[in-house]
């Protein structure tokens, strides 16, 4: 937080009850505008694999920190979107790195994200084509 806070915003969300300390920080936030803030945070740290992925399809840096390894983050993980931590022991160093070395730019992220999509189908398009064309 201390890092961050000089860079930008810096915003919790969370279900559970935060220590003293960090509620100045917690912003409630309704189901559906989560993707809005998503979409327009620069760094999103999480333990939480689904979200991560969201931030990288919406070309949001993502550090994700959790000992389980989720297969799916792989791909995007190689794109640059996503960086993954098994431990949290380097994720302060981490932040200053990417901050120091301006690698925090939504432009490029947003750009790695176009091209992952680049080869996935519209899901949505292809099941309107599946009933129309039945």
């Amino acid at each position: 937080i201390d890092i961050r806070k000089n860079h930008g915003k810096v915003i919790i969300t969370s279900e559970k009850t935060l220590d003293e300390e960090f509620e100045k920080y917690r912003m409630s936030v309704s189901p559906t505008k989560m993707h809005d803030l998503l979409y327009y945070t620069d760094l999103f740290i999480s333990e939480g694999a689904t979200m991560v992925s969201e931030c990288a399809v919406l070309g949001t840096q993502t550090i994700y920190v959790n000992s389980l390894d989720a297969g799916t983050l792989k791909e995007q993980e190689k794109l640059g979107l996503i960086y993954s931590l098994r431990k949290d022991d380097i994720l302060i160093s981490l932040v200053q790195e990417l901050i120091e070395k301006n690698k925090l730019d939504k432009q490029i992220a947003r750009e790695l994200s176009k091209e992952k999509l680049a080869d996935k189908i519209d899901v949505t398009q292809y099941i309107l084509d599946l009933i129309e064309n039945d």
